[in-house]
């Protein structure tokens, strides 16, 4: 391994450890370093790191949990648009946050496990269980993805004297007690249905999501390019909910189907 990929490597499992040790700007400008030094590296293919350090036991996640690909700015967007099709498509906002896959059995909440390495992760029910979320889907069976935050508000009256929220969150969920974790909120985005009814579209896993009390990440469909621009160049980072991008998905869900990050 290389030395700047080494660093990113560390760089990634400390952020997702709450340990922030570089912005994002420049911890994106390295990224896009070794694309150009070495496009085929395996750093590239997802850098995630550990969480809940302390707890060792690790699971195989059902459904793959990688990290998105990104476009560092709106010319290699607008590169990617022209090349795949946009007829039908769902945008929606990317939160910023910890990574969590709820599991429910018969309509209840059974598990939560962290995103880990994007293959395997680690039990979180105990510290996961105590967010305010809806513990029971009448008739659903798979699972919930979504993101774990800590509403700024809610860090400005308890947490301020930490570095941000995102960070604040990221140490809270990893505690062994507990402690701060009925705080946190959870922004729900993605559907695993085991039956397959739901989650056939985007526009209908959102419903879902919606129809059965979660909150879920801000959303639009079919948007102009121009307007998904709009929008990105608009995004509050330091809003209530922390934020860090868009998230485009073709609607129609298949392995085929497309996401990026911009």
């Amino acid at each position: 391994m290389t030395e700047l990929e080494e660093k990113i490597k560390n760089y990634a499992n400390n952020y997702y450890q709450g340990n922030e040790l570089i912005s994002d700007a420049e911890y994106d400008a390295l990224i896009e370093q070794l694309k150009k030094e070495n496009p085929n590296s395996e750093i590239l293919k997802g850098v995630v790191g550990t969480d809940l350090k302390g707890i060792s036991k690790k699971y195989k996640l059902p459904h793959c949990m990688n990290t998105l690909a990104k476009c560092a700015d709106e010319k290699e967007f607008k590169e990617w648009w022209d090349k795949h099709p946009h007829d039908d498509y769902m945008v929606s906002l990317k939160i910023d946050g910890n990574s969590q896959l709820l599991e429910y059995k018969n309509g209840k909440f059974v598990r939560s496990l962290s995103r880990g390495n994007g293959e395997e992760g680690e039990d979180t029910t105990a510290n996961v269980s105590k967010i305010d979320f809806p513990k029971n889907i009448e008739n659903f069976n798979g699972y919930i993805r979504g993101e774990v935050y800590l509403p700024r508000s809610v860090w400005s009256q308890y947490f301020s004297d930490t570095k941000n929220p995102r960070n604040c969150c990221a140490g809270i969920i990893k505690r062994l007690d507990g402690e701060g974790c009925d705080k946190l909120s959870f922004c729900a985005y993605e559907v695993f249905d085991n039956d397959s009814v739901v989650d056939k579209t985007e526009v209908s896993k959102f419903k879902f999501l919606e129809d059965n009390g979660f909150e879920v990440a801000l959303h639009e469909h079919n948007l102009s390019f121009e307007k998904i621009v709009e929008w990105k160049n608009n995004l509050n980072p330091n809003g209530e909910t922390p934020c860090d991008g868009l998230v485009f998905k073709q609607n129609k869900v298949s392995k085929e189907d497309t996401e990026r990050q911009i």
